[in-house]
């Protein structure tokens, strides 16, 4: 029997989340995206834009940026920026930031 090679590939699914800043008018906005990349034979197959919320304050910003790694982490592994304080963080399941979200 022939082995089916369409079904070799491994195919993983990666959340790049981010928080930046922009400066519309003279004010702070801080804006939370996500990007869901998709990698198959550890190349890069797709990467799609999955949403994004805009905040006037850092701290609703960090409180969505940690919650998105939550809902994103059940899916994939995360990968988040948070240009305000410069930190990029790598996990790969979302328990790492559940005992971050108030209940």
């Amino acid at each position: 029997m022939i082995p089916d090679l369409k079904n070799t590939e491994k195919e993983t699914v990666a959340y790049d989340i981010r928080l930046h800043i922009e400066i519309r008018d003279g004010i702070e906005e801080y804006i939370v995206d996500v990007r869901e990349d998709v990698i198959i034979d550890g190349e890069d197959g797709s990467n799609e834009y999955v949403e994004g919320l805009i905040f006037g304050s850092y701290a609703d910003a960090k409180k969505q940026l940690t919650e998105f790694a939550v809902i994103y982490g059940k899916k994939g592994s995360v990968h988040l920026t948070d240009e305000a304080e410069t930190d990029v963080i790598t996990l790969d399941n979302e328990s790492a930031f559940s005992h971050l979200i108030d209940n």
